[in-house]
């Protein structure tokens, strides 16, 4: 029977022996680790989560503190891999900037679904920047947003105005902005660039030889129409200003008929008119049955004005007028208050598309009283409603680039774009969907398993080191 001394060596080979049997085996774990890693960088086999199904959830947010990556990380994690994701899916508290929804355009296009959830609370803006048909210039901005926002309009020089919205959206008319104009409300925000000038061309008056062409024709010119004239005295007879010729689109942005001396020109103005010229009907004018297929309405009997109406807020109840019955397609863009024998409320101003150009009818004679008989700031409301009317039917062409010839104010894409993101993310990646329930929680396990080979290596390494010197070796 061996004794308990001869015992005590044997043990403690094999304690050993089996330390170095484990000191091999976590050597022989941290190489393979590192195999591995070395593979899977190469490309050899992936790790990753390739074959997945559930789309990986991007955060569009306006808190930075977010624990989902940004999506310029994600690319970037699909480029250095080139790992394919299933699908990708946005949960945006904020609608996504113009880089982000290119990239998600990106994604798209070579095949990555893009999916998106709305948790912006309806924060959606949209702006519009249009250049004004007036000899002044002038910039009109109009923004859609939701009712009872505070809109706020900046140019690159700054703060514009602010408006509230009613009714969906806000309109203001500035003298000039610079650079890019931006909207902004909580949470949403539009940009679009400054709209080109456009170059106002010519009027043609066409009128009796009185005080309604002399006052029409101040009111225009006052304001910066170029007018040229030609007045009826009689028969065959007529005075002009200017150099009066055949409506043509390359010289007049409209012509104004004010009467029935119009009647010789029928033939013309209807073909002005029908290749994008703009034609303003008034006092006898609107009457003359050669207009009938042109005109917006039907004129009615005239009928006097009411005496003392300069004097308040509607001063073109003072004015004889003829009410107008619109036709179908025709646009109201004024009543009366007045009542009638054909009713109360009838149509005064109207219009309506004649081929490729406008035709306003006005129910008013005799407006020059406005100018000659009316209160303090009549000469300015005259000027203006005259200019407004004839700026409601002008021809005025898309300013082109000298280089290429093509229209200076031409979108090169068919998406809203900044204009209008959050109708660019409906256009883009469709309706906004529920929150999907398989969405992966972590938007890359290839992250994990780089990290978890690497944790394998050092500690398999480090217990090796550790045993080893813990039994004396080096």
């Amino acid at each position: 029977m061996p004794s308990r001394a001869n015992s005590a060596p044997t043990t403690a080979g094999r304690r050993h022996a089996l330390r170095e049997r484990a000191e091999f085996a976590f050597r022989v774990v941290a190489l393979v680790s590192l195999v591995v890693a070395v593979l899977v960088v190469a490309g050899v086999f992936n790790l990753r989560d390739s074959n997945a199904k559930s789309a990986v959830l991007f955060e569009a947010s306006s808190n930075a503190k977010t624990s989902q990556p940004t999506l310029p990380s994600l690319v970037q994690n699909l480029i250095v891999s080139e790992k394919r994701l299933p699908a990708l899916h946005v949960r945006a508290s904020r609608v996504p900037g113009d880089s982000t929804r290119a990239l998600l355009s990106a994604a798209n296009a070579i095949g990555i679904p893009v999916t998106w959830t709305d948790s912006t609370k309806n924060a959606a803006v949209a702006i519009e920047a249009t250049a004004l048909i007036d000899p002044k210039g002038g910039v009109a901005l109009r923004a859609a947003a939701p009712a009872g926002a505070a809109l706020a309009f900046r140019d690159s020089l700054g703060l514009i105005d602010s408006v509230r919205v009613h009714a969906g959206g806000g309109t203001i008319t500035v003298g000039r902005v610079a650079g890019s104009v931006t909207a902004t409300s909580i949470g949403a925000a539009a940009q679009t660039a400054a709209p080109t000038p456009i170059a106002v061309r010519r009027i043609l008056l066409i009128g009796e030889a009185g005080w309604e062409s002399k006052f029409t024709m101040a009111a225009l010119e006052e304001r910066g129409w170029i007018v040229d004239a030609r007045y009826a005295l009689g028969r065959n007879v007529s005075v002009t200003q200017g150099e009066p010729l055949v409506p043509d689109t390359a010289r007049y942005a409209a012509v104004v008929a004010l009467d029935s001396t119009a009647l010789p020109q029928v033939a013309a103005i209807r073909r002005y008119v029908q290749s994008g010229g703009g034609l303003l009907l008034a006092g006898s004018a609107t009457t003359l049955r050669e207009f009938s297929d042109l005109l917006p309405g039907s004129a009615g009997v005239l009928q006097a004005g009411v005496p003392g109406g300069l004097g308040t807020d509607t001063p073109q109840q003072e004015f004889s007028w003829r009410p107008i019955t619109p036709d179908s397609n025709t646009l109201v863009i004024a009543r009366s208050t007045r009542a009638t024998t054909g009713g109360n409320n009838a149509a005064t101003i109207v219009a309506r598309r004649f081929g490729a150009g406008r035709v306003v009818e006005v129910a008013y004679s005799d407006v020059w009283q406005w100018r000659m008989s009316g209160p303090d700031g009549s000469v300015d409301a005259h000027r203006q409603w005259w200019s407004a009317l004839v700026a409601q039917v002008a021809y005025a062409p898309d300013a082109t680039n000298a280089s290429n010839g093509e229209s200076a104010n031409n979108f090169s894409d068919d998406r809203p774009g900044n204009a209008a993101p959050y109708a660019d993310m409906m256009a883009r990646f469709g309706k906004s969907i529920a929150l999907p329930n398989t969405i992966t929680a972590s938007t890359d396990r290839g992250r994990f398993w780089d990290a978890m080979l690497l944790m394998i290596a050092v500690a398999s390494l480090l217990m090796e080191w550790t045993s080893r010197r813990l039994r004396g070796a080096r």
